[in-house]
Protein backbone atom coordinates (compact mmCIF):
# COMPACT_ATOMS: atom_id res chain seq x y z
CA UNK A 1 0.00 0.00 0.00
CA UNK A 2 1.57 3.18 -1.20
CA UNK A 3 0.90 6.49 0.90
CA UNK A 4 1.17 9.28 -0.96
CA UNK A 5 1.33 11.45 2.09
CA UNK A 6 4.79 9.31 2.61
CA UNK A 7 6.03 10.39 -0.63
CA UNK A 8 4.99 13.69 -0.59
CA UNK A 9 6.43 14.28 2.86
CA UNK A 10 9.89 12.28 1.82
CA UNK A 11 10.43 14.32 -0.99
CA UNK A 12 10.32 17.36 1.08
CA UNK A 13 12.67 16.35 3.23
CA UNK A 14 15.52 14.85 1.43
CA UNK A 15 17.53 15.79 -2.01
CA UNK A 16 18.22 12.27 -2.20
CA UNK A 17 14.99 10.42 -1.91
CA UNK A 18 13.48 13.37 -4.02
CA UNK A 19 16.00 12.25 -6.68
CA UNK A 20 15.18 8.14 -6.41
CA UNK A 21 11.37 9.32 -6.51
CA UNK A 22 12.09 11.25 -9.75
CA UNK A 23 13.88 8.34 -11.22
CA UNK A 24 10.69 6.01 -10.50
CA UNK A 25 8.55 9.04 -12.02
CA UNK A 26 10.82 8.89 -15.24
CA UNK A 27 8.22 9.24 -18.13
CA UNK A 28 7.89 5.64 -19.73
CA UNK A 29 8.68 5.76 -23.54
CA UNK A 30 6.15 4.45 -26.23
CA UNK A 31 7.46 0.55 -26.26
CA UNK A 32 6.85 0.05 -29.62
CA UNK A 33 8.33 2.91 -30.99
CA UNK A 34 10.86 3.64 -28.18
CA UNK A 35 14.28 2.77 -29.68
CA UNK A 36 16.88 0.69 -28.43
CA UNK A 37 18.84 3.27 -25.97
CA UNK A 38 16.03 4.79 -24.46
CA UNK A 39 14.32 1.89 -23.40
CA UNK A 40 17.53 1.23 -21.69
CA UNK A 41 18.29 4.43 -20.24
CA UNK A 42 14.35 4.27 -18.89
CA UNK A 43 14.76 0.85 -17.56
CA UNK A 44 18.29 1.96 -15.75
CA UNK A 45 16.20 4.98 -14.27
CA UNK A 46 13.54 2.81 -13.07
CA UNK A 47 15.65 0.12 -11.84
CA UNK A 48 18.30 2.16 -9.70
CA UNK A 49 14.95 4.14 -8.22
CA UNK A 50 13.76 0.58 -7.28
CA UNK A 51 17.00 -0.48 -5.96
CA UNK A 52 17.54 2.66 -4.11
CA UNK A 53 14.08 1.36 -1.73
CA UNK A 54 14.70 -1.93 -1.63
CA UNK A 55 18.03 -1.68 -0.11
CA UNK A 56 16.41 0.95 2.66
CA UNK A 57 13.66 -1.42 3.57
CA UNK A 58 16.37 -4.31 4.03
CA UNK A 59 18.55 -1.93 6.04
CA UNK A 60 15.80 -1.01 8.06
CA UNK A 61 14.68 -4.20 8.85
CA UNK A 62 18.09 -5.58 9.15
CA UNK A 63 18.84 -2.90 12.40
CA UNK A 64 15.36 -3.74 13.60
CA UNK A 65 16.52 -7.30 14.15
CA UNK A 66 20.17 -6.94 15.49
CA UNK A 67 18.98 -3.92 17.84
CA UNK A 68 17.15 -7.03 19.78
CA UNK A 69 21.07 -8.43 20.42
CA UNK A 70 23.46 -6.96 22.79
CA UNK A 71 25.95 -4.73 22.18
CA UNK A 72 23.75 -3.78 19.33
CA UNK A 73 20.55 -3.03 21.62
CA UNK A 74 22.98 0.18 22.71
CA UNK A 75 22.74 1.43 19.23
CA UNK A 76 19.57 3.57 17.81
CA UNK A 77 17.90 3.53 21.04
CA UNK A 78 16.00 6.86 20.03
CA UNK A 79 15.28 5.75 16.33
CA UNK A 80 11.53 4.41 15.79
CA UNK A 81 13.25 1.16 13.87
CA UNK A 82 14.96 -0.19 17.36
CA UNK A 83 13.54 -3.50 17.93
CA UNK A 84 12.43 -1.89 21.50
CA UNK A 85 10.16 0.29 19.17
CA UNK A 86 8.34 -2.59 17.31
CA UNK A 87 5.51 -1.76 19.59
CA UNK A 88 5.28 1.74 18.92
CA UNK A 89 5.41 1.42 15.02
CA UNK A 90 2.76 -1.17 14.98
CA UNK A 91 0.56 1.53 16.36
CA UNK A 92 1.18 4.45 14.98
CA UNK A 93 0.81 2.37 11.27
CA UNK A 94 -2.90 0.69 13.15
CA UNK A 95 -3.90 4.45 13.85
CA UNK A 96 -3.21 5.36 10.01
CA UNK A 97 -4.97 2.50 9.06
CA UNK A 98 -7.91 3.45 11.28
CA UNK A 99 -8.06 6.77 9.94
CA UNK A 100 -7.75 5.58 6.25
CA UNK A 101 -10.88 3.75 7.03
CA UNK A 102 -12.43 6.49 7.90
CA UNK A 103 -11.83 7.99 5.07
CA UNK A 104 -8.88 10.32 6.37
CA UNK A 105 -5.15 10.31 5.14
CA UNK A 106 -3.04 10.33 7.19
CA UNK A 107 1.11 10.15 7.78
CA UNK A 108 2.67 9.29 11.59
CA UNK A 109 6.16 9.88 11.76
CA UNK A 110 7.36 10.82 15.03
CA UNK A 111 6.74 11.16 18.75
CA UNK A 112 7.53 10.75 22.28
CA UNK A 113 6.87 10.24 25.99
CA UNK A 114 6.45 13.74 28.11
CA UNK A 115 5.75 13.22 31.24
CA UNK A 116 1.71 12.15 31.20
CA UNK A 117 1.45 12.04 28.09
CA UNK A 118 2.80 9.97 25.30
CA UNK A 119 2.93 12.25 21.79
CA UNK A 120 2.64 11.46 18.19
CA UNK A 121 2.96 13.60 15.07
CA UNK A 122 1.52 13.48 12.23
CA UNK A 123 0.60 15.02 9.13
CA UNK A 124 -2.73 15.39 7.18
CA UNK A 125 -2.67 16.01 3.43
CA UNK A 126 -1.64 19.64 2.61
CA UNK A 127 -5.27 20.45 0.26
CA UNK A 128 -7.99 19.08 2.56
CA UNK A 129 -10.40 21.44 3.48
CA UNK A 130 -11.81 22.06 7.36
CA UNK A 131 -9.36 20.93 8.96
CA UNK A 132 -10.62 21.16 12.20
CA UNK A 133 -13.90 19.07 11.66
CA UNK A 134 -11.23 16.07 9.94
CA UNK A 135 -9.29 16.24 12.91
CA UNK A 136 -12.48 16.29 15.21
CA UNK A 137 -13.59 13.15 13.08
CA UNK A 138 -10.14 11.60 13.58
CA UNK A 139 -10.04 12.05 17.23
CA UNK A 140 -13.50 10.34 17.98
CA UNK A 141 -12.61 7.45 15.66
CA UNK A 142 -9.69 6.77 17.61
CA UNK A 143 -11.49 7.44 20.88
CA UNK A 144 -13.73 4.65 19.82
CA UNK A 145 -11.41 2.07 19.55
CA UNK A 146 -8.73 3.43 22.14
CA UNK A 147 -11.08 5.74 24.95
CA UNK A 148 -8.36 8.07 26.06
CA UNK A 149 -6.77 9.39 22.82
CA UNK A 150 -6.94 13.20 21.81
CA UNK A 151 -5.64 15.42 18.63
CA UNK A 152 -4.46 18.88 18.69
CA UNK A 153 -4.05 20.92 15.68
CA UNK A 154 0.19 22.07 15.59
CA UNK A 155 -0.53 24.07 12.23
CA UNK A 156 0.66 21.85 9.20
CA UNK A 157 0.63 18.72 11.67
CA UNK A 158 -1.25 17.31 14.41
CA UNK A 159 -0.16 15.93 17.51
CA UNK A 160 -2.18 12.56 19.05
CA UNK A 161 -1.78 12.84 22.55
CA UNK A 162 -2.47 9.53 25.03
CA UNK A 163 -2.38 9.74 28.89
CA UNK A 164 1.20 7.64 29.87
CA UNK A 165 -0.61 4.64 31.13
CA UNK A 166 -3.62 3.97 28.51
CA UNK A 167 -0.70 4.53 26.25
CA UNK A 168 1.53 1.47 27.61
CA UNK A 169 -1.78 -0.64 27.86
CA UNK A 170 -2.16 -0.33 23.91
CA UNK A 171 1.09 -1.11 23.27
CA UNK A 172 1.36 -4.07 25.33
CA UNK A 173 -2.21 -5.40 24.66
CA UNK A 174 -3.03 -4.56 21.28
Amino acid sequence: MKNDLLVNQARESSVVTKFFYDLLDSKRPNWEKATDKERIVYLLKYYTGQSFFTIGNLYHSFISWITQYYPFSLLYKDRLFHHDNLKVRTLMIKIEKIAKKEGINTLVLSGGIEGEMAELIGYLDKGIRNRQKVLGNLETTLQKVYDTVYVRDLGDKFRILIPTKSFEDIINHG
